[in-house]
């Protein structure tokens, strides 16, 4: 029976969230199907199709490999508009309880829009340096049934795992994804909780009503992480990222359960660092304050 290979020529991970490359090398993820392997394919939402693999390995460098093997897997079809590229992303989850390098949970993507491929990883990186909650990114070469399929960003998520992994708390009801709305009350439809089997949103909805109401940062700052947001804007407004809170999607909230303060995470950095301008000139000449004017 064949199987799917992770390889890790790098740390990628760790408690410090170094993503540097140290040895200069890209990883490889091989992933090799036949037909007596179990796969499902069915619709959801976005046309999303779901493929169950059989078995993962890892091998932590060229010279002395280390395999570690995973029974389930889900591998996926990923993101949202970039599904029409001619180089689509993926998903990856670890099923059965089982982790790597503490997550279960990753993303594969292509960034076909940003020719540079430099954008998701410098964000990544500068946030991790910055020490500020945040996915983490390096290269991966992918290869699907023995056939190159090209260079690709590899990124943990903002998933149960991964809130377990950063902030110790298991199974949290408080990790909402952010579509085309705001932190007020009545965009409150607009965030989806992580959690399927949650149920109970009154303290997300608690937290939206005192921002709708809030007259200024006192009002807030007992529920609102606000240095951290702070940074987030900084960040956001020197870098031109207009792909977040400023276009009403690509991040989520979170409850610090060890605070009571929610925390605002971005990701999906392919647009940020004036992406879409013609000229780097038109970006060093915009007038940044535009991007949070509403």
């Amino acid at each position: 029976m064949k199987i799917m290979n992770i390889f890790f020529n790098n740390k990628y991970y760790n408690t410090e969230n170094d993503t540097n490359n140290n040895d200069k090398t890209i990883s490889n993820i091989n992933i090799n199907q036949n037909e007596r392997d179990e796969f499902k394919t069915k619709n959801v939402c976005h046309y999303k199709f779901f493929f169950f693999f059989k078995k993962i390995k890892k091998i932590k460098n060229n010279n002395s490999s280390q395999e570690i093997s995973f029974n389930k897997i889900t591998f996926s079809l990923g993101g949202q508009s970039s599904r029409t590229y001619s180089k689509p992303g993926f998903n990856l989850k670890i099923r059965g309880g089982k982790e790597l390098f503490g997550r279960r949970q990753f993303k594969l993507r292509s960034d076909s829009s940003e020719p540079s491929y430099m954008r998701t990883k410098l964000m990544c990186d500068i946030h991790n340096k910055l020490g500020l909650p945040s996915i983490s990114a390096n290269y991966i070469k992918l290869y699907i049934n023995d056939e190159f399929m090209g260079l690709y960003i590899l990124t943990d998520a903002y998933k149960e795992s991964w809130i377990e992994y950063v902030y110790g708390e298991k199974d949290t009801t408080n990790l909402y994804k952010c579509e085309y709305c705001d932190l007020l009350y009545d965009t409150k439809n607009g965030f989806e909780n992580e959690n399927k089997e949650a149920s109970d949103n009154q303290e997300l909805y608690e937290f939206l009503k005192a921002m709708t109401k809030a007259k200024s940062s006192v009002d807030v700052e007992s529920i609102f992480d606000l240095d951290q947001f702070y940074k987030e804007i900084a960040i956001e407004y020197l870098s031109s990222s207009w792909d977040h809170i400023k276009d009403r999607h690509n991040y989520y909230v979170y409850k610090n359960p060890q605070n009571n303060k929610w925390i605002y995470l971005i990701h999906d950095f392919d647009l940020d660092l004036c992406a879409y301008y013609y000229q780097l000139s038109e970006c060093i000449n915009y007038d940044f304050k535009k991007l949070f004017t509403y």
